[in-house]
């Protein structure tokens, strides 16, 4: 079996959830994107040289 490995570890607030209950658009977001960038930081990719004249995802 496959170990898991957990990148991101939330709760989800009472403010993120809309009238049924369920999360918000705007909170999916904010989720993926510090999972993101929780999944760049462990691969070391957070703290990339700020002279390079590129990015991580050009060619």
């Amino acid at each position: 079996m496959t170990e898991r490995k957990v990148i991101w570890n939330g709760r989800v607030q009472s403010d993120m959830v809309d009238y049924n209950g369920h999360m918000n658009d705007a909170s999916y977001s904010l989720v993926f994107s510090e999972s993101l960038d929780a999944l760049m930081e462990r691969l070391g990719w957070m703290h990339l040289d700020e002279s390079a004249t590129h990015t991580r995802f050009s060619r």
